[in-house]
């Protein structure tokens, strides 16, 4: 039972020491490196949340404006987006270091609504419920 205990300890005695060295190596390493670039994490948080108002003269009902959010759903630097239907336009807010305002118009043009001076892409908005359409009899 002594040499089971003595062996356990020495083994423990062993690691920590060898802990130490492998804690020191990567300090050491860490030294070595200077950091010249922020890391992208880094960049997103020191950069700036910025809003913006597209003109979406399509946009019809509510279906446009899940179509809109959806479309938005899952974009890197989109922070939040409100569609609104009566002045019939979306405004977003979005980290300016990860994407553009042009970016953001593409986005709802590829959706198949107009965003400011880009007309919507004629094939998405093909794809879009009737209700949807601004030439749709259910909107007359």
């Amino acid at each position: 039972m002594k040499k089971v205990f003595l062996i356990l300890s020495g083994m423990i005695f062993l690691i920590g020491c060898g802990d130490d060295k492998v804690e020191s190596d990567v300090l050491k390493e860490q030294t070595k490196k200077p950091k010249t670039t922020l890391s992208k994490q880094t960049e997103i948080k020191a950069s700036v949340i910025v809003s913006t108002t597209v003109n979406t003269p399509t946009i019809q009902c509510k279906t446009c404006e899940k179509n809109i959010l959806k479309a938005f759903d899952r974009i890197d630097g989109i922070t939040e987006v409100n569609v609104d239907l009566k002045n019939k336009n979306v405004k977003i807010n979005y980290n300016e270091a990860v994407i553009t305002v042009s970016e953001i118009k593409s986005i709802i043009s590829k959706t198949g609504y107009d965003a400011d001076d880009i007309k919507r892409d004629p094939s998405a908005y093909d794809k879009l419920d009737e209700c949807c359409k601004d030439d749709s009899h259910s909107h007359s």
